[in-house]
């Protein structure tokens, strides 16, 4: 099961891709800290 998807943050300057989290929806700048909240919450991807 995908529990990411990257979505477009339109509020920045420049083209800044954010990770989200599709069982919460929180959104992470890196996809190293969207690994570490799937980990954190043991959520299976």
């Amino acid at each position: 099961m995908n529990t990411t998807t990257s979505v477009h943050d339109s509020t920045h300057t420049g083209e800044n891709v954010l990770h989200r989290c599709d069982a919460c929806g929180r959104e992470f700048r890196t996809l190293a800290a969207l690994d570490d909240h799937v980990n954190s919450v043991g959520l299976v991807y």
